[in-house]
């Protein structure tokens, strides 16, 4: 029988790392993405056996908190387990480390949709509740859950971006890490040279597709940043928020 926690080997290829030298925050949640996905697979709640039933995960929050990033060709680990879950959501936990030393943890809450109707799906009904097998409460996550913040109106937008190709994933949406790189793109190099990134917060609200257009909202304060992004089909159609992102630097 398989453990409740898996363990998953991966290494910061130098072609995935930025001109600072390190793994960025974006790459480091793809990797998160890769070991829920082997997860689950193995636990057969996975991609692999929910497609072919037209279901999906979809990522709804996600908390990323790192004390290091991996460099060019060092090796680490994702350690993820499921938390809770419960009928609309689930609850994943992650920790990433290289030898001994512990670099961070996330975070995320998942939601279940049916691919066909984009409705939210039961996920205590896949395999007749088998999930609920997996769930670890015991095995500690220190960081704060995912932040819940709003935005008071005062933001300024920033940057509109065209989205193409490369911007959607398999399930037809806009990838939701990519959305973290469009808003670390921001910020000048100068800027990310001057501050390290200790927390990024997303929420994800609603999808945007290739093609939609993404505006991207800037809100600033001490000791935090806050991004919203909204979407819309033409310059000067009707946006809706998509996610917004919290940054503590």
């Amino acid at each position: 029988m398989l453990p409740k926690i898996g363990q998953y080997q991966f290494k910061a290829e130098a072609f995935r790392c930025n001109m600072l030298g390190y793994l960025p925050y974006q790459q480091m949640g793809n990797y998160m993405l890769d070991a829920a996905d082997l997860h689950a697979n193995e636990r057969d709640f996975g991609m692999t056996y929910l497609m072919p039933r037209h279901l999906a995960w979809v990522l709804s929050r996600f908390s990323l908190e790192m004390t290091d990033m991996p460099r060019p060709a060092q090796p680490f680990t994702i350690e993820t387990w499921v938390e809770s879950t419960l009928k609309l959501f689930t609850s994943r936990n992650f920790r990433v480390t290289s030898g001994d030393k512990i670099l961070g943890y996330g975070r995320s809450v998942w939601a279940m949709i049916n691919t066909q109707s984009r409705q939210p799906a039961n996920i205590l009904a896949v395999r007749d509740g088998e999930m609920n097998y997996w769930v670890d409460t015991d095995t500690p996550c220190p960081i704060a859950p995912p932040a819940k913040f709003r935005f008071g109106g005062n933001e300024q937008k920033i940057r509109t971006i065209q989205t193409l190709f490369s911007d959607a994933d398999i399930n037809g949406h806009i990838n939701s890490m990519r959305y973290i790189e469009h808003i670390l793109n921001l910020f000048e190099p100068d800027w990310h040279r001057e501050h390290y990134i200790k927390r990024i917060d997303m929420s994800y609200m609603a999808e945007s597709h290739c093609g939609d257009l993404l505006h991207l909202y800037l809100d600033q304060t001490a000791d935090a940043i806050g991004v919203r992004v909204s979407k819309s089909t033409t310059a000067d159609g009707e946006e809706t928020d998509v996610c917004r992102c919290r940054i503590v630097y």
